[in-house]
């Protein structure tokens, strides 16, 4: 990863972009399992699909995976003032009303560079965390830049929830199609119910949001803020209700979409 990083620092943007999207195209036709994997999501996503639209469809996102690499390589050097310049947020109104009332719930997907959107949020002074995997001997790498935005992440959820001697997070960023740990498969009906779940304990928000490219730039898209309470038929219509946001989202920019792991149906 350094050594990628210091060879995209001395490219051209635009020949770095080129070049991850390069090797992301080979890493298509290379990797049979993800590359299926991404087609069967794609296809339950949009049913109507048909064989070569999937094929195109899952090559951009590749390609979009590729660049999206090349901007994580970039953020371990890029200036903080750049990184505001490269996102900007749609519905931020929404997210100051929740960290006004105590915290939020970002329930997303993988697309864009959540890598970017994490450094823009904490550039603007919001506290985030963020349960990851681990990045076999690359974990010093990725948590140097993330230190330096002020994103905190741990391999479990529960330790970014309990007091210790850093602020609290007001902000915790959950990945409708990331498998838990410890399993194969990702379970977004699941996982959203779980998001609800953990807002209404907390007195939270929970904000479906999504990270999309557009051009050499991201767009963070923030749903409607929900509200879940104690009870479980008013958590189950909120974490539906995020679903369909991004399901919609998803479906508009299926492109972007990065689903490399099994999903449940």
């Amino acid at each position: 990863y350094r050594g990628g990083a210091s060879l995209v620092a001395l490219l051209p943007e635009a020949t770095a972009r080129a070049l991850g999207r390069a090797v992301a195209q080979a890493c298509w036709h290379l990797s049979p399992r993800r590359r299926t994997r991404l087609m069967q999501n794609l296809k339950r996503l949009v049913p109507d699909l048909d064989a070569r639209a999937l094929g195109r469809t899952s090559r951009a996102a590749f390609a979009g995976f590729g660049e999206s690499v090349v901007d994580t390589l970039r953020l371990s050097s890029v200036r903080a003032l750049d990184v505001e310049q490269h996102v900007r947020f749609e519905g931020w109104e929404r997210l100051e009303e929740g960290l006004a009332d105590g915290g939020v719930i970002l329930l997303g997907a993988h697309a864009g560079n959540w890598e970017w959107a994490g450094a823009a949020l904490g550039r603007r002074g919001v506290p985030l965390a963020a349960p990851v995997r681990r990045h076999r001997g690359a974990d010093r790498f990725f948590g140097a830049f993330r230190k330096r935005f002020g994103v905190r992440t741990h391999g479990r959820l529960a330790p970014l929830l309990t007091r210790d001697e850093e602020p609290r997070a007001r902000a915790l960023a959950l990945f409708l199609d990331r498998a838990a740990f410890g399993r194969a498969t990702a379970r977004p009906a699941r996982l959203a119910l779980g998001a609800a779940a953990l807002a209404a304990r907390r007195g939270w928000s929970l904000l479906p949001a999504l990270c999309l490219r557009e051009g050499a730039r991201y767009r963070i898209v923030f749903g409607p803020r929900l509200r879940p309470s104690s009870s479980r038929e008013a958590r189950v219509h909120d974490a539906r209700a995020a679903l369909a946001f991004l399901e919609t989202q998803l479906r508009a920019h299926r492109g972007q979409w990065f689903a490399f792991e099994s999903l449940e149906s």
